[in-house]
């Protein structure tokens, strides 16, 4: 699932997010959606979720022209918003 689109030669900067889970479902972080995983593979039960508070340094930047992206291991709905910059 494609968070924030890819700009060629332009990386996403994540400085905060926040998302709730409907179901069991493990969620990946990653930069672009055959790219490097920023983060491993986390498991959350139903209604779990995560907060990443914005600490002025970015949580994660993707590859230069990549998407930041959240794979789903399953069909569950995921909701939230993250704050970024892009250039």
């Amino acid at each position: 699932n494609t968070v924030v689109a890819a700009i060629v030669a332009q990386t996403v900067r994540v400085y905060a997010m926040f998302f709730v889970v409907s179901s069991a479902v493990t969620v990946t972080v990653k930069s672009s959606t055959a790219g490097a995983s920023l983060t491993g593979a986390m498991a959350f039960a139903a209604n779990g979720g995560m907060v990443l508070d914005p600490m002025g340094d970015p949580w994660f930047i993707t590859i230069s022209g990549g998407a930041f992206v959240i794979n789903l291991s399953g069909a569950v709905q995921l909701s939230g918003y993250v704050l970024y910059t892009q250039s």
